[in-house]
């Protein structure tokens, strides 16, 4: 999970995305850039 969370960071650096990131945990994250 956390190789693709990387790989998102680098297509969409912004500061909301890492966020959400820390506050959900990284599992609810990978929703949050689908949705």
């Amino acid at each position: 999970m956390d190789y693709e969370f990387y790989r998102v960071v680098e297509k969409y650096p912004c500061d909301r995305y890492i966020r959400y990131d820390q506050l959900l945990g990284g599992g609810a994250s990978k929703e949050v850039y689908i949705g």
